[in-house]
């Protein structure tokens, strides 16, 4: 699996949406319940297209909620030379985007011109890029792991990774939704109206994907068999990193 470590990337490029195949999808759960945790699995074609949508109108509310449209650029990196100076970020080369969403994306960039939507329910076209996404993967994943349990969660997702990665399997993160739900117990930066969208969400992704009690989901990605990416993410030296006192 260590030979895996070299070559694992994330790759956003769409999946010609066959159906994950039984030894691949034995081997996945596998590699999590080796570390863990459990990874359920989501491949028949209605739960897919439900959270489809729950995670197209979740990036709708990142991308129309000031502070986490601001949080959501400032991940970004614009060109080549700015992804490899920086060594971190997501170069939007990687996104895998066409000539047009690359465009409505630059409009994005500017939250002037989101900042009118909400005012009269639009934004739909946000939702797009991940129904697509969704549509040509193979299976969705959700891995969990006892709450609080963070250091487990890392661990499971590094050996399914790397084994999705032996496999040949495109793996995709799609983890953004998870992240903002603990923002209905923190004051900032909802409002009412934001967080009764993203309680009602949080209850839609429940009902797809229920998990026992103490038990907490922690990533969630889009698995799928696709061409290689066009890009690699620019990682940073392990020196620059890691130290020894």
């Amino acid at each position: 699996m260590a030979a895996q470590i070299p070559v694992r990337a994330t790759n956003r490029r769409r999946g010609d949406g066959r159906p994950l195949t039984d030894a691949h999808a034995a081997a996945l759960t596998g590699s999590a319940a080796d570390a863990g945790a459990h990874l359920d699995l989501v491949t028949d074609r209605p739960r897919m297209a439900e959270l489809a949508a729950i995670l197209g109108a979740g990036d709708r509310l990142r991308f129309l909620t000031g502070a986490l449209h601001a949080e959501m650029m400032a991940e970004l990196r614009w060109t080549t030379e700015e992804a490899r100076r920086t060594g971190d970020g997501i170069d939007v080369t990687a996104l895998e985007l066409d000539a047009v969403d690359l465009a409505f994306l630059c409009l994005t960039r500017d939250w002037s011109n989101l900042a009118p939507l909400p005012g009269f329910g639009g934004g739909a076209a946000l939702e797009r890029p991940a129904r697509a996404a969704v549509a040509g993967s193979s299976a969705l994943g959700v891995l969990s792991v006892p709450s609080g349990e963070h250091l487990r969660g890392g661990r499971a997702m590094q050996r399914m990774w790397l084994t999705a990665t032996a496999l040949g399997v495109a793996v995709r993160p799609m983890t953004a939704l998870l992240y903002l739900f603990p923002l209905l117990d923190a004051p900032e930066p909802l409002d009412g109206r934001q967080r009764a969208t993203l309680r009602h969400l949080r209850d839609r992704f429940a009902a797809v994907v229920p998990q026992p009690p103490r038990r907490r989901a922690v990533l969630l990605v889009g698995l799928a068999y696709a061409d290689p990416p066009s890009v690699r993410a620019a990682r940073r030296p392990v020196e620059a990193v890691l130290s020894f006192d």
